[in-house]
């Protein structure tokens, strides 16, 4: 649940610039003792998501 906090608290800090630094992923891996390329991987879905459930809204205000 820890490591998860981490993750939600930074992405949600950086919304308008969601992609991670070096300097922001070094200091994410000592924290959540995941590896690079799974934080990596995590970010990446997570701007995914967040896409697709924009995209979604825009549709719907366009079709009602």
């Amino acid at each position: 649940m820890k490591t998860n906090k981490c993750l939600m608290q930074r992405y949600n800090e950086n919304e308008d610039n969601p992609y991670l630094t070096r300097t922001d992923l070094d200091e994410i891996v000592k924290q959540t003792g995941l590896s690079s390329s799974q934080v990596k991987n995590w970010v990446s879905n997570k701007r995914r998501k967040e896409k697709t459930v924009f995209v979604s809204e825009e549709l719907c205000q366009l079709l009602y």
